[in-house]
């Protein structure tokens, strides 16, 4: 039966018979004279994580020319380490994989379906609502009729039209038509559009309708001469 040594007689034995002390060890290796301190004196509490020593293991074991891993074996028996401990940091954020939990996974799918739910939504509430008008189609025209019809379309029929101060009904599709009477001669007949959306802005146009009852002298047709023969 094969007697057991423990991993600091190995190591020491190594180095009584190569002539090698801690600190020429520690120089060799590039290992901190402490940790290898620690090794020697089977001090374990005073050693890195276990990737780490698995390390110094490996590069001790290069120096003194020997088997890398049955010192690796006889380190775990001696910590009691099969795996790394609970305060074992390095690994557990490095290489232990998390456990799953099924409950954050359930929070964030129903978040995320929230989420996607709601953000084509948002913009029915906040943002800059359009309008596009119409008739008038520019800013200033002249018309001969006092009867007018203000015609155009709202980005979102959710949001609110007012013309003049007075809301105007807009269908499904945005659109919207409102009859108006020119009671004013003349470029006085002013039209303020305004488009406001829920928790959001408001977007503002104006139109001028010039109204002459009657074309000018030179526009009227005259009356064809005749001539007597």
């Amino acid at each position: 039966m094969t007697e057991f040594k423990p991993l600091k007689e190995i190591i020491k034995e190594e180095m009584h018979s190569q002539g090698i002390n801690i600190q020429k060890l520690s120089e060799f290796t590039g290992i901190a004279p402490r940790y290898v301190k620690a090794l020697l004196d089977n001090d374990f509490s005073q050693l890195p994580a276990a990737p780490y020593v698995h390390g110094y293991l490996d590069s001790i074991a290069k120096v003194l020319k020997i088997d890398a891993e049955p010192l690796w074996q006889d380190y775990q028996k001696e910590s009691e380490m099969k795996r790394s401990g609970e305060k074992d940091l390095l690994p557990i954020n490095r290489y232990a994989q998390k456990p799953f939990n099924k409950l954050v996974l359930l929070i964030t799918i129903v978040v995320l379906a929230v989420l996607a739910f709601l953000l084509p939504k948002i913009s029915d509430f906040l943002g800059q609502p359009s309008i596009e008008i119409t008739s008038p189609i520019s800013d200033k025209i002249e018309v001969l009729d006092e009867n007018f019809i203000l015609k155009g379309k709202i980005g979102n029929p959710q949001d609110k039209l007012m013309i003049n101060s007075s809301e105007v009904v807009v269908s499904s599709d945005g659109t919207f038509e409102q009859p108006v009477v020119l009671h004013e001669p003349g470029c006085r007949n002013d039209y303020d559009f305004i488009v406001k959306r829920f928790l959001g802005l408001s977007t503002a146009a104006r139109r001028t309708i010039c109204y002459k009852s009657s074309l000018p002298a030179e526009n009227l047709p005259t009356a064809p001469t005749s001539t007597n023969q």
